[in-house]
């Protein structure tokens, strides 16, 4: 794996002491084990804009057709600091190059999903977004993010890991000198993957990189980014992996032992089943590849598309 990952984080999921009310929320998935992997980028968007520690309570408050940041008790408005600051951080993490980011949840600056939103003292909808993170969805479109509370779910997680270490490769990709056939050997690399997720956008941006021989460089890059990241935006459930195992079975067993062959069959049903996780299918199936020199398959993203250390069924 890459050692130039960095994904952004809400500093109290690492934790920071910089929660409104001084408790600590130090999420050890986050912090213990994610870290082995990734560089992380903390914010705190309401202590950068200077608020203490601990500090007001604040909520969301809709008035004049937009969204406020506002002290409950006080009713101080911060809305200008953060969208200014939102701005700010923009810029420095797209020049850092991070692959993802997680946010904490029920934050009025920083959840993503679900919170309540105000309007003369009454909640009119718990739709909205924080005031931070909705700068950075937005000016980042296509930038894999999160909230702790949503990591708990192992298919949410994995999905997530799936779609950090992918925007990775992109950026290593594209953050260097490329051309048209690097970006079809990348395809090539990343095509079990995308069958999972999405096989419509696999076809699509494999014909899609031969007819981009007259684009500009940043037309076929943008558009590679925006269909491969809205298609591992899918999560791909046991089926779709079963499908692509099996896809994969079909064209090694008649290249590897009987014996092994037969062992392929095992792990795939046993995952099929739900007896064990998908780790197991996919380790084995890359240990024949690398043994029986099918090096155009063993380098699939699909078989390692993360660290497989962090797979639910390696973690429990």
């Amino acid at each position: 794996m890459s050692d130039s990952l960095k994904i952004g984080v809400s500093s109290c999921l690492i934790g920071e002491n910089v929660r409104y009310d001084g408790e600590s929320v130090r999420n050890p998935l986050i912090a213990d084990e994610l870290s082995i992997y990734a560089k992380f980028v903390p914010i705190c968007p309401e202590t950068e804009i200077g608020l203490p520690t601990p500090r007001n309570p604040a909520h969301l408050v809709h008035e004049g057709k937009r969204l406020h940041f506002r002290e409950i008790e006080t009713g101080r408005d911060h809305t200008a600091s953060l969208l200014a600051l939102a701005e700010k951080r923009v810029a420095e993490l797209a020049k850092e190059k991070v692959s993802g980011f997680i946010f904490k949840s029920k934050s009025p600056s920083c959840g993503l999903y679900w919170l309540e939103v105000r309007e003369d003292d009454k909640v009119i909808g718990v739709t909205g977004r924080g005031l931070f993170a909705k700068v950075i969805t937005e000016r980042l479109r296509g930038l894999p993010v999160e909230e702790d509370r949503r990591l708990k779910d192992p298919r949410l997680f994995e999905n997530f890991m799936e779609r950090v270490f992918a925007y990775n490769r992109l950026n290593e990709l594209f953050g260097n000198t490329w051309d048209l056939n690097d970006l079809a050997e990348f395809h090539g690399r990343e095509s079990l993957l995308l069958m999972a997720h999405d096989p419509e956008a696999n076809n699509y941006l494999g014909m899609m990189i031969g007819e981009a021989s007259d684009w500009p460089m940043n037309k076929a890059s943008g558009e590679y980014r925006r269909v491969f990241m809205a298609a591992l935006s899918k999560p791909a459930d046991r089926k779709a992996h079963k499908d692509v195992l099996e896809h994969v079975a079909s064209f090694v067993e008649g290249r590897v032992e009987k014996a092994e062959a037969e062992v392929i069959r095992t792990v795939i049903s046993g995952y099929e089943k739900g007896e064990i996780g998908r780790s197991v299918p996919l380790g084995t199936l890359k240990d024949l590849l690398k043994r029986h020199d099918m090096s155009f398959l063993a380098e699939q993203s699909y078989f390692i598309p993360y660290p497989l250390a962090l797979m639910a069924d390696q973690r429990l």
